[in-house]
């Protein structure tokens, strides 16, 4: 460590004035003093008093010293030599007094009182002074050198012995300073090592906050564009697939949007991974229902797997709380993860997911969540590396399920954050079980209004037992009847005119023929109060074929969907405030069904053009959000979809313009279409004014879902 860098000598120099100023005035202070109890002054006043003004004037000038370098930014170049001669004058000043105390004998008071203080300064001096030993040495010389030769010349043999403890003490007070210099030093560069690390760890703080915001900025770059393309090729294979196409020509148009919807997916991971290791999550606090939040999940992957032929099961316990404090967005992203992966990796069979609730005091509890499924399963060296970022548990699967690996890191993340645990078992060939448990608050409120006993009896006809398990959920307040076919063929089970009979699609497609060709069996189905078919797709064809009026639910069963077919006051009843808007009223002069669409990509005009006017909905494109504005002033629009990023004007400054102009205009709903997917972009469409939020790829049922949200479509049932 080079001792004379100029930024180490300038803190050494300082730390030696701070230490140094208790000596300023003490050595007058204490002359003053021996001299006055001994009364030294009346032997020799002049002597003694010219001692007194040195000590005196040494100690302002070391005050004026300190001060200098204490304040001063840059002190003179002089400073450390001033300060050496100050520390020299003083010690020998003190060496001179102690020597004209001695000369009047060792066996006087003033003497004892001249030795203790020797002794104590020269000490505090090694102690003070340590950091630079060229001060120590004229210091500790100055003071106590004096003293050893006048007791060894001066003050006869008596004294001999004295003076060489003298120079002992002379040489114990500077081996005392080098070893405190040598401490002093080693701590100096220790700490400069520490700085020095510190700065360099601000510093690569500072660049991996740069790169994080070089990459957060590349990704949402990327995002867009990526998703802008994706959205006219999954938007155009979408509209193709509604045309009746050649058989050969679907199926490539089918292979075309899967394949864009696996890029989609492997784009969505690498952002949410890229999010949550950037650290940027933030996890909502707001009172929502869990069972419509898995149930809307469940829904979204229903196409996924039906096209696979799987069954999605979907088992609610009574228990779950209609209202629970957390963020649904990150449940509902946790168990996206969970069930695409289940789905995947199952060739057939079924995916079911099973929620639960353990309460604990004060509405405090537990959401558990099952999600099961019949695939291929994983052995116990599989399931230690699974939540691996990158990583899938059989390398083997990688080309033939795909994925990149991040699902299941995602939602380990996701869940620890919400102070929750995940666990998986599974058995290679049978299938895996993950297991959520979060910690929620329930919403304390109104109690669950629940429906009276129903008389009707509910007959099921399904070889599926969760299916049967689902049923029985969906339908509390009625007693299901599990029938075989066997029975129903037979005339076993007697159908009563207010009986509902309900048939899996599995048995009906299973066993069409049989029923069919047994004219008895479908007289009694059909002369039942209500005959409903769960299908788990809309390709049963046979129902409307035969000109058979039975009702149809899709699959996954649930509380609403069931329930609003077998009787309104079975189905669960909506909250005030929850009800879907309805649509307008045509009687109404400012009403129009008129769509306005701000989109400057061509593509992307004629897949959303498409998707709208398939819904029998008038459709007007402009290309930026000046266009839109202008469009506004001339004609009354039913709602505007408007692109964020588009040149002229974006999208965030023509919603904000627009919720400045004047009524009926500031009011018209503005849906955001962006294809950017980063964290608080979904905020910044709704902090500049935007009612909905729609990321690229727009799929068309996500444009139905949120124009019966703004009343341009009719809200659904089923």
């Amino acid at each position: 460590m080079d001792r004379n860098t100029p930024s180490l000598r300038a803190h050494v120099d300082r730390d030696l004035a701070a230490r140094g100023r208790i000596g300023g005035y003490l050595y007058f202070v204490v002359i003053l003093a021996i001299a006055g109890i001994t009364g030294q002054f009346t032997h020799d006043p002049v002597i003694y008093s010219t001692i007194a003004a040195i000590a005196l004037g040494s100690g302002t000038w070391r005050m004026l010293l300190i001060r200098e370098i204490l304040r001063s930014d840059e002190p003179r170049p002089t400073w450390r030599r001033d300060f050496w001669i100050n520390v020299t004058i003083q010690g020998l000043n003190w060496g001179l007094f102690s020597v004209l105390i001695s000369l009047q004998g060792v066996a006087t008071v003033p003497f004892l009182l001249v030795c203790i203080g020797t002794a104590g300064f020269s000490l505090g001096g090694a102690v003070t002074l340590a950091p630079d030993l060229r001060l120590v040495r004229p210091f500790i010389l100055g003071m106590l050198l004096p003293s050893a030769i006048s007791c060894s010349y001066f003050l006869g043999h008596n004294a001999v012995t004295l003076g060489v403890l003298v120079l002992v003490y002379i040489v114990f007070c500077y081996t005392l300073a080098k070893a405190l210099n040598r401490e002093y030093w080693l701590l100096l560069q220790a700490n400069q090592e520490l700085k020095d690390n510190a700065l360099q760890l601000t510093h690569a703080r500072d660049a991996a906050d740069e790169a994080v915001r070089a990459k957060s900025e590349f990704l949402a770059t990327m995002s867009h564009e990526l998703r802008t393309p994706m959205n006219g090729v999954i938007g155009m294979a979408d509209l193709l697939l509604e045309q009746r196409l050649p058989e050969q020509q679907q199926e490539f148009v089918e292979i075309i949007r899967s394949s864009g919807e696996q890029l989609l997916m492997v784009i969505n991971d690498i952002l949410d991974f890229s999010k949550l290791e950037a650290g940027k999550l933030e996890l909502e606090r707001v009172a929502f229902d869990p069972r419509a939040t898995l149930l809307k999940t469940l829904e979204m992957l229903t196409q996924q797997a039906h096209q696979k032929n799987l069954e999605l099961v979907f088992l609610p316990a009574r228990a779950v709380p209609e209202k629970l404090r957390g963020d649904p967005t990150r449940l509902q992203q946790i168990a996206l993860n969970l069930l695409t992966n289940a789905i995947k990796f199952t060739a057939q069979g079924e995916v079911i997911v099973r929620v639960d609730w353990r309460p604990r005091e004060n509405l405090q509890g537990e959401l558990e969540v099952h999600v099961q499924d019949s695939g291929i399963g994983m052995t116990r060296e599989q399931l230690e590396r699974i939540y691996e970022p990158f990583t899938q548990a059989d390398s083997s699967t990688t080309r033939q399920y795909g994925g990149t690996g991040l699902g299941l890191s995602i939602v380990n993340y996701l869940v620890t954050a919400m102070s929750g645990h995940v666990h998986a078992e599974s058995e290679p060939g049978r299938g895996t079980c993950f297991t959520l448990h979060l910690p929620a608050e329930a919403v304390c409120g109104a109690p669950r209004e629940e429906p009276a006993p129903q008389q009707q009896r509910v007959l099921l006809l399904t070889a599926h037992d969760p299916t049967a398990e689902a049923v029985v959920l969906a339908l509390p307040f009625r007693e299901v009847v599990h029938v075989a076919l066997p029975e129903l063929i037979s005339g076993a089970i007697d159908i009563g005119a207010d009986d509902i009979v309900i048939i899996d699609d599995q048995i009906f497609l299973t066993h069409a023929q049989q029923l069919l060709e047994t004219a008895d069996a479908m007289n009694r189905i059909t002369s039942a109060g209500c005959t409903i078919l769960l299908e788990r797709n809309d390709r049963v064809s046979l129902v409307a074929e035969l000109g058979l009026s039975w009702k149809r639910v899709r699959k996954p069963v649930s509380e609403r969907r069931l329930g609003a077919i077998v009787s309104p006051a079975s189905a669960p009843r909506s909250k005030p405030g929850s009800e879907l808007p309805t649509r307008p009223d045509p009687a109404d002069p400012q009403r129009s069904d008129l769509i306005l669409v701000a989109e400057d990509n061509p593509f992307n005009q004629k897949v959303i053009q498409h998707q709208l006017t398939s819904l029998g909905l008038e459709v007007q494109i402009v290309s930026n959000g000046q266009l839109a504005i202008e469009a506004l002033l001339e004609h009354t629009y039913a709602v505007i979809f408007m692109d964020c990023q588009m040149p002229v004007m974006d999208g965030f400054a023509a919603t904000r313009a627009i919720r400045q102009m004047s009524q009926p205009v500031r009011s018209v709903p503005i849906i955001a279409l962006t294809a950017n997917a980063l964290a608080g972009d979904a905020e910044k469409c709704y902090a500049a004014g935007m009612d909905h939020f729609l990321s690229k790829p727009v799929k068309r049922e996500e444009i139905v879902g949120v124009l019966q949200l703004t009343g341009v479509l009719e809200p659904t049932a089923i």
